[in-house]
């Protein structure tokens, strides 16, 4: 359960972004914020219970729209990019939450940064999304930068990246504010056709909508990664994978609505394991649950059904043997569950009565469904279950008593004549 109560690091509306990572290698999750306009971008040492060490990373001149984690050079600790406005900064972990400014990158005015493995060295490379000019991808080389290509996208509001076709490479998806030519599609998908250099070709436009910004997953469950794009109109996409190698994506349905978003993310915020979304602005953060089906909102509501195999009610003979015969399961989104059913048989075949056995189920969401129930009822023999089971042997063995007693009675009467 969260606390009610949160524990406050600084004064966040200085911060345009954030991130966690593991920074020291002490198996905390610490934090690093992205400063705005005149606040330095800070970082957030975990040192467990609750507390947590704060330090200034970069410059209080940044300006810094987001901020990116990777390990840069391969020494196995996370590194810092911030997307600036200007020149990107570049800080290397030098350990014990030490990171050391490493290089300055180009002079656009990033408002997106992703590190990500394009070219299948090992090494993440690093794409800005630009405001002031088309997207940017840096080859990474040894730990060190270089301008691999530029990407005719125009300028870019924010940057995501997943293997979207299916072909084992990292793509690249990109948030588009086209204000000045509300026609234009905005949302761009380019696929990764890298060799010995960097190549990329547009193979979808997402919409019209002013985007704020974007992301990458799974979101109706199918195997292929979707792509979420949040607009400036307060309603917010999913754009479902075609689910083949052409990169194409097809509006869904539905859609969200939060009026400011400006960030999404992905998670698992429920009991199930879907992927469910989070929508944050200056208005607060809204969680959508995944009902399995791409559909986002209260999540799956729904419970399972169960179904006997058999009669409901049963009779047998004390000592015989009981197989009970079991029941079915199904849900509308996880199908068949019968092989979740938790049965309770507390079927006593050697004392005769009446017991009833239980089964029950619940689906991925954590819906339960309505108990199912069978009556065993076990008999004596020749008999009916009342008065314990064993009238018709209570009955004999009084009936030979009886008869016993009478043929005394009356030789003893003739012994007395």
């Amino acid at each position: 359960m969260l606390a009610n109560t949160p524990i406050t690091l600084g004064d966040p509306s200085t911060s345009r972004a954030i991130a966690v990572a593991d920074f020291n290698s002490d198996k905390n999750l610490d934090i690093v914020t992205a400063g705005g306009a005149g606040f330095a971008s800070r970082i957030y040492m975990n040192a467990g219970q609750a507390a947590f060490t704060g330090a200034n990373v970069g410059d209080v001149n940044d300006d810094s729209y987001a901020v990116a984690v990777g390990d840069v050079n391969g020494d196995g600790l996370p590194d810092l990019v911030f997307a600036n406005n200007g020149p990107t900064s570049v800080y290397l972990n030098r350990g014990a939450g030490v990171f050391e400014l490493a290089a300055k990158l180009g002079t656009a005015n990033s408002r997106g940064a992703v590190l990500v493995d394009l070219f299948g060295d090992a090494l993440p490379e690093l794409v800005l999304a630009n405001a002031s000019g088309d997207a940017a991808v840096y080859r990474n080389t040894a730990g060190v930068f270089a301008l691999e290509l530029t990407l005719p996208t125009g300028p870019t509001t924010s940057v995501a990246a997943a293997d979207l076709n299916g072909d084992q490479r990292a793509d690249l998806v990109f948030g588009r504010d086209t204000s000045t030519l509300p026609a234009t599609p905005s949302g761009e998908v380019w696929l990764n056709t890298s060799a010995a250099s960097g190549s990329f070709f547009l193979s979808d436009q997402l919409g019209a909508s002013l985007n704020s910004a974007v992301a990458a997953a799974d979101i109706d469950l199918n195997g292929s990664t979707d792509i979420l794009v949040v607009n400036k109109t307060g309603a917010h996409q999913v754009y479902a994978n075609s689910g083949t190698s052409s990169g194409a994506f097809n509006l869904f349905p539905q859609q969200l609505a939060l009026p400011g978003a400006l960030a999404v993310a992905t998670g698992k915020f429920s009991v199930d394991a879907r992927l469910d979304v989070a929508l944050a602005g200056p208005g607060g953060i809204a969680i959508f649950y995944n009902d399995g089906a791409g559909n986002l909102g209260g999540g799956d509501l729904t419970p399972p059904t169960i179904t006997l195999k058999g009669a409901a009610s049963v009779t047998i003979t004390v000592g015989d043997t009981y197989t009970d015969a079991g029941a079915t399961a199904s849900d509308a989104l996880d199908g068949d569950l019968t092989a979740k059913i938790v049965t309770t048989n507390p079927v006593n075949t050697a004392q005769v009565g009446d017991y009833t056995v239980t089964y029950n189920v619940k689906d991925t969401s954590g819906n339960a469904a309505t108990p199912a129930t069978r009556t065993v009822t076990v008999k004596a023999v020749g008999g009916s279950t009342g008065g314990g089971g064993a009238t018709g042997l209570e009955f004999l063995l009084g009936l030979g008593l009886a008869i016993i007693a009478a043929r005394l009675n009356r030789r003893a009467r003739g012994w007395q004549g």
